[in-house]
């Protein structure tokens, strides 16, 4: 059995890139991430992975708790490790909101709920593909991140899939939702991160930043 856990990102209002990712794995990585990721969160007194809290030093990684830059560093070092070596695959994929608003015809935002929906959707292609390449037939059960503006996209997305002729060529098995106390969500929410600065600094602003070494060191 195969698991998929995603997590969306840029859904405030101001953003201009929608994307979702995260990571596939079987039930033997999985079990084998989370004690691994519950070691390092342990290590550093840090109950939730929000990387975006990480990145500008709130939450539970303040300067009072003793973080810096440094730390911060190591920090997602280790995480990256346990990713890269617990999971079999991460799939991401973005899409410029107001490119999507004036390409898309309205049958297909009304069909995946909006860039959301169509960027889960076109994660569920790219594991599609990723199966067939393996030859793995069985299904594939999704879980993400509940409560967010891009989780009712994605359950009008996954909506959309019911007929049962489409949700096995896709490899759909159960679709479900949870908060990101869940360590694997966690997970997902460290590649969404990374692929919405990415695309914010090398696409939207023409690469006018550096690349991040963050972004590097998890591709």
């Amino acid at each position: 059995m195969l698991r998929a856990y995603f997590d969306d990102s840029g859904t405030d209002a101001g953003n201009r890139t929608a994307v979702v990712g995260g990571y596939v794995g079987s039930d033997f990585q999985w079990k084998r991430f989370a004690a691994r990721w519950t070691k390092a969160r342990d290590d550093e007194r840090v109950s939730v992975m929000h990387r975006a809290d990480l990145e500008s030093l709130k939450g539970e990684f303040t300067p009072k708790r003793g973080w810096d830059p440094s730390r911060r560093t190591r920090f997602v070092i280790r995480l990256h490790a346990i990713l890269k070596t617990c999971t079999y695959s991460a799939v991401s994929a973005a899409a410029i909101k107001d490119d999507f608003e004036t390409v898309m015809p309205p049958w297909v935002k009304s069909l995946f709920g909006g860039a959301y929906g169509w960027c889960a959707f076109m994660c569920v292609v790219a594991m599609r593909g990723w199966c067939l390449e393996r030859n793995h037939s069985g299904p594939i059960n999704w879980t993400f991140e509940a409560g967010t503006d891009g989780a009712r996209e994605v359950g009008e997305m996954f909506q959309a899939l019911q007929m049962p002729e489409i949700r096995d060529a896709y490899r759909i098995g159960l679709v479900g939702f949870d908060t990101k106390r869940l360590k694997p969500l966690q997970a997902a929410d460290l590649v969404a991160y990374e692929v919405f600065k990415h695309v914010a600094n090398q696409v939207l602003d023409a690469g006018n930043r550096p690349k991040r070494l963050s972004a590097l060191n998890l591709f």
